[in-house]
């Protein structure tokens, strides 16, 4: 072999070597490092996949707690509809029974009126027969040998009809009281039907509001009349959240409620400057949560009042009050008439959010 091909050759066997020292550092160092990095990215997957189904389940808790709260809000409607029913047949018994004796008063005094007219034709017709008697008496007793017998009779007859017509004016006197007492009797129970008949309208129309069903027109601002039964409400967010706005956990650390909702109305328009309000009721106690102190309104205010001007409102609910541990809330919509009562929406309650 000569010296040409000897180094040929030992230069092939170095690159060798050095192929295979190279293939050798690679599965040493590079290859492990390699497999770390795809168990890694395994674990990852398996991680993402564990938080995926974990999100899911929450997702899933969170619906049934939604659908179970919104079953609850439904069963109270219900228990309120049940017992507004059961006040209006009290309300429209009782103002039947007023009515009755209305009734009765009225044929009682009539009656009385009548027997009161009917012993004043009899005075009258009596007392000419009286003047007719003692005429004839005065007459009889001018006469020279006036009958004696036939004088005492007309003087008997006119003692008789004096007493009679002395019984009616008494009868006449006692009826005039008992009339005067039929009155006030009828007065005041027409007051009380009276009362009784616009309590029934109230609530009636509280029904109404309940039910969700026909209409039940209330004057707004302006004068404007809005059908609350018309009126909708979709919430997109209520959210319990912490003194640094984030969302809370429990009712310790909720310090304020993120709500956000559009307004559904036929016409829209006309909801535009009305005022509503916005309460966070303890469905646990049936208590109002009331506001915080801000620059709206007085502390305790019975819930958050806004102007509606368009889709979607926003309202921030402060409620930092010591609250206890119950997380049972929702939140309901009210309309404001124009005498500041406020009128249920049926539809527009829904639960505040914990973070689960």
């Amino acid at each position: 072999m000569d010296k040409e091909t000897q180094k040929t050759t030992e230069t092939k066997k170095a690159r060798t070597n050095t192929a295979e020292k190279e293939t050798g550092v690679f599965r040493k160092t590079v290859l492990p490092l390699l497999l770390l990095l795809l168990l890694l990215g395994s674990l990852y997957y398996i991680y993402q996949q564990r938080e995926s189904v974990t999100s899911n389940k929450e997702l899933a808790e969170q619906y049934q707690q939604d659908l179970v709260v919104e079953q609850e809000a439904k069963a109270k409607l219900g228990e309120e509809y049940k017992l507004l029913e059961e006040e209006n047949i009290v309300l429209q018994d009782s103002i039947q029974m007023l009515q009755n004796r209305i009734t009765e008063l009225g044929q009682l005094l009539k009656d009385k009126v009548g027997i009161i007219s009917r012993n004043k034709d009899e005075i009258v017709r009596m007392q000419t027969e009286m003047n007719r008697l003692v005429a004839e008496i005065s007459q009889l007793r001018s006469e020279k040998g006036a009958n004696q017998a036939k004088l005492k009779q007309l003087e008997n007859e006119r003692f008789a009809l004096d007493k009679r017509i002395g019984d009616l004016f008494m009868q006449n006197d006692t009826l005039e009281n008992e009339n005067n007492a039929l009155m006030y009797e009828i007065v005041t129970k027409e007051e009380e039907r009276d009362n009784l008949e616009a309590q029934l309208t109230d609530k009636e129309k509280e029904l109404a509001g309940v039910k969700g069903e026909g209409p039940y027109d209330i004057e707004g601002k302006e004068g404007i009349l809005i059908n609350v039964n018309a009126v909708e409400a979709e919430f997109k967010v209520i959210e319990a959240r912490t003194k640094r706005n984030k969302l809370s956990r429990s009712a310790k650390k909720w310090q304020s409620t993120f709500i956000q909702f559009d307004i559904i109305y036929p016409n829209l328009d006309d909801l535009v400057g009305q005022n509503f309000t916005v309460q966070l009721i303890n469905e646990d106690t049936d208590e109002v949560l009331p506001p915080g102190e801000d620059n709206s309104g007085p502390y305790n205010a019975q819930g958050k009042s806004f102007e509606f001007k368009s889709n979607p409102v926003e309202v921030v609910y402060a409620n930092w009050q010591d609250k206890g541990a119950s997380t049972n809330y929702t939140a309901r919509l009210f309309f404001m008439d124009a005498k500041g009562q406020e009128n249920t929406i049926a539809s527009a309650v829904a639960p505040v959010k914990f973070k689960r």
